[in-house]
């Protein structure tokens, strides 16, 4: 049956796919009329564009992150250079785009979702560096260093000295073991860095070079030390402290109460006082992979939400071609 204007009509009642230059279709999201402004949705397009960059992100953060980095600084590094490489060369037709696209709006078809993908990439590549950073320094570096470094038990420190363990990255005391909170001491700089000697049976020894440390768990005017698990009975052994920085501030506080106490060190090594350094270990492994697993969550949803704006913004109305 003719329409009333005696023509049949052109225009479709839901959406239509289009083949569009991204290698995928787009929908058409409105019914237009003759020569008015018509919207596209690609769909691949918006897809690829969710998935492409979240994927790179994965790779990047878990490259920097993990233990390829540790044993292997020079491939992770040279890994994550060349996986710049594709953005920098799939780049260049971009640019050649936003030059053209000055001229001409977006059409959502394509050609436009190159440019976001890429930016995206670039931005996931930046990120996935900074935490990644952040993540293998705060808890696999430690991991790693700990597993590394050498086990001593059955350690007297009335009988040993600091300098025949250096390599130490835990210790297991003697039983009769325990923290001299009569001589702890905190140093106040910005956090207060608490020392208190570890010692047996309280007795008074030629040299104290094994400590227990913490931060903000003292008192700078009195002796008090509640730093780690001070209070478990069977904790005996020490995980030592990696960070050469807390190591420097420290070693002032042992310097401070040498001078308040008359006692002496000869070369003093930092532990935090655990009942299981295993335990603490499986820990902060732990807590590295659910940092790296919290970021891949949040960088989806941010990715995400970023799509949803560009396909809103590409989606714009155009005029249709003549």
């Amino acid at each position: 049956m003719l329409p009333a204007s005696g023509r049949f009509s052109t225009q479709p009642d839901h959406p239509q796919p289009e083949y569009n230059d991204f290698g995928s279709f787009t929908y058409v999201v409105s019914t237009p009329k003759d020569g008015a402004p018509r919207r596209y949705l690609n769909i691949v397009a918006i897809c690829l564009s969710i998935v492409l960059p979240w994927a790179y992100f994965c790779l990047i953060y878990a490259c920097a992150s993990f233990d390829l980095r540790y044993w292997k600084p020079w491939l992770c590094s040279l890994l994550i250079a060349f996986a710049l490489l594709p953005v920098v060369v799939l780049g260049l037709p971009s640019l050649k785009h936003i030059k053209t696209s000055k001229r001409q709006p977006p059409d959502g078809r394509g050609s436009t979702w190159y440019s976001f993908i890429l930016m995206t990439m670039s931005l996931s590549w930046i990120l996935g560096i900074i935490f990644g950073n952040m993540n293998f320094r705060t808890n696999m570096k430690p991991s790693y260093q700990y597993n590394d470094m050498n086990v001593y038990t059955g350690v007297d420190p009335a009988t040993v000295s600091g300098n025949e363990m250096l390599d130490a990255g835990q210790v297991g005391f003697v039983d009769a073991s325990l923290i001299d909170v009569r001589k702890s001491i905190g140093f106040q700089n910005l956090d207060l860095y608490c020392v208190a000697p570890i010692t047996v049976g309280g007795r008074t020894l030629d040299s104290y070079d094994f400590w227990a440390v913490g931060l903000d768990c003292c008192s700078t005017n009195s002796a008090d030390f509640n730093c780690g698990e001070y209070s478990k009975k069977e904790a005996r052994m020490g995980l030592r402290v990696l960070d050469p920085d807390q190591q420097s501030f420290f070693n002032l506080a042992v310097r401070q109460a040498e001078v308040a106490y008359n006692i002496k060190t000869t070369h003093p090594l930092f532990f935090y006082w655990v009942q299981s350094a295993k335990s603490e270990i499986a820990w902060i492994k732990d807590e590295g992979i659910k940092y790296y697993l919290i970021g891949l969550i949040a960088h989806l949803a941010l990715q995400i939400l970023c799509t949803m704006l560009a396909a809103h913004f590409f989606a714009r109305p155009r005029k249709l071609r003549s």
